[in-house]
């Protein structure tokens, strides 16, 4: 009996011999990580600070490995703490030059799991205080920065200290120049052991009657960097695709690529509210400002001039925001619209660059974001009136 034939099996056969062969061939070939499903993660709880009264200036939030949430406030010139179910718990120190006090408290390093070190500006000395907030030690630390520079993160192993440095070359909007500066403890004193000099980013600064008022120029990637618990130095920046990890003489080791979405398109929408929002805080600082009407007109007039001056990247950096949690890995807040709903916030391995996991918090005006897992994020968010509140997010 003939063997019946069908016109084109042959190519069919071929089609899916190469079709099998491809799928076999693409499962052993690296894929870019995935996160899991992701979470979309919900207000649970909203607190003001001690004694019932808003937060001020709230600069650094840090969520510690056993279950409490410490806030700098720089305008109340204190250091608040709660239990991670929203508890307020005592204040950590007091104002002064003694033992376990600070005149201008910044930042906020764990140490170990069983004490927290906070730096304090003025004093430049780092106080440890234990996990009930009681006084443990000082240390000195004078981190040398320019007068208008200041210190924004800082990492401490050992006898290494890690700082993340800003310095404004003037009062003038320009470019400031970052510096990540590796010290180390010699004898009695502390010495810069490396410099990385960092890619520059670009600032708006005006000065008003009595101080100086800067803003972050619109869409602008920030530089960070990280001390990692091997001594190695990892270095970011909003604008990159990569993780840059140096070692300790400022050489770098390895770049690690990050799987991170497409640039975004920067609309005439995000404009126009960058540029209202901008307008209106410079017009509340004026409110505030008790000068003569000449010179309330004269700041009008370079207000106007700055709005006017200002230039918009045609896409926004590819995440807006970075931070190390508690278990190592690096946390970024990817790009979104100002109109977005939520924001996703991905986890990468930092050693790496594997996607570990996402998940989409309100979108909101969110300052120094910190979580102590992959369930909840603490943030102390602002509301219309400027006055800012601790708000836990979680499922």
């Amino acid at each position: 009996m003939a063997k019946l034939t069908t016109p084109g099996a042959p190519c069919v056969s071929a089609l899916r011999w190469a079709a099998a062969f491809i799928s076999v061939v693409a499962a052993f070939v690296p894929q870019p990580s995935r996160a899991q499903p992701a979470d979309t993660l919900e207000r649970q709880w909203e607190r003001e600070s001690f004694d019932t009264l808003p937060l001020v200036r709230p600069i650094l939030l840090l969520a510690t490995s056993w279950g409490e949430v410490w806030v700098t406030d720089v305008g109340e010139r204190a250091v608040f703490r709660w239990s991670a179910m929203g508890e307020e718990l005592s204040r950590v120190g007091g104002v002064g030059e003694g033992p376990g006090e600070y005149l201008r408290p910044g930042l906020l390093i764990e140490m170990d799991g069983d004490s927290v070190g906070l730096w304090d500006r003025q004093l430049q000395r780092m106080s440890f205080f234990g996990r009930n907030g009681e006084f443990l030690s000082v240390r000195v630390m004078p981190v040398a920065v320019s007068a208008h520079g200041f210190v924004r993160s800082m990492g401490l192993r050992g006898d290494t200290v890690l700082a993340m440095t800003i310095t404004y070359p003037g009062i003038e909007p320009g470019p400031r120049d970052n510096q990540a500066v590796l010290w180390r403890f010699v004898g009695t004193g502390l010495w810069p052991d490396s410099l990385f000099a960092i890619r520059d980013e670009s600032i708006a600064t005006i000065r008003h009657e009595g101080g100086l008022t800067r803003f972050l120029a619109p869409f602008r990637g920030r530089t960070y960097a990280f001390l990692s618990n091997r001594g190695s130095v990892v270095v970011s920046h909003g604008e990159d695709s990569a993780l840059s990890v140096l070692d300790g003489q400022g050489r770098q080791m390895r770049r690690v690529e990050l799987d991170l979405p497409p640039p975004l398109a920067v609309t005439r929408a995000d404009r126009e509210h960058f540029s209202d929002s901008l307008r209106l805080a410079l017009e509340d600082g004026i409110t505030r400002t008790e000068a003569s009407p000449a010179d309330l007109a004269t700041l009008r007039g370079q207000h106007r001039r700055l709005l006017q001056s200002l230039e918009f990247p045609n896409h926004h950096p590819r995440y807006t925001d970075a931070f190390q949690d508690t278990a190592g890995s690096l946390r970024l807040r990817m790009a979104a619209p100002s109109n977005a709903k939520h924001v996703e916030w991905r986890a990468y391995d930092h050693m790496t660059g594997g996607h570990l996991r996402s998940v989409f918090l309100p979108n909101g005006a969110f300052l120094n974001t910190r979580t102590a897992d992959g369930s909840a994020f603490f943030v102390t968010q602002a509301d219309e009136l400027g006055q800012s509140r601790l708000v836990m997010y979680g499922r």
